[in-house]
């Protein structure tokens, strides 16, 4: 993960545990009453809007940091300008593992990516 240096793994780590410990709490309850332990599934991030990517690395982090075991396979890097319907990256494992990540992932990439788009419309 490319990032400044006061981003620092313990700073990065406190940051996704206590995201994981707001959103989810004591489990995600929902997922555990809904979805077999076993499940493997797969997961792609679609694009909602024309938009400059960011947030890429940070979920990575967020996703091994919850389970090593889920595979990201990332199609679209942080700085692509990319369209409605692109696939960012697809997640492969444990469906109870993407399920209860899924909603900390998708908000950090909206706002790190609502700045980033921002950000390119103001310097053109």
């Amino acid at each position: 993960m490319n990032r400044p240096s006061y981003v620092t793994d313990e700073r990065l780590y406190r940051f996704i545990d206590a995201a994981i410990k707001e959103d989810i709490g004591d489990g995600d309850h929902s997922t555990l009453a809904s979805v077999s332990s076993g499940l493997q599934r797969r997961a792609r991030l679609l694009v909602k809007h024309d938009c400059i990517l960011a947030g890429i690395d940070l979920a990575q982090e967020i996703f091994h940091y919850y389970d090593k075991d889920l595979k990201i396979e990332v199609l679209k890097n942080d700085g692509d300008r990319v369209t409605e319907g692109d696939v960012a990256f697809i997640v492969s494992g444990s469906a109870r593992s993407i399920l209860t990540m899924e909603r900390l992932v998708l908000n950090c990439m909206q706002r790190m990516s609502g700045i980033a788009t921002y950000t390119h419309e103001m310097v053109e």
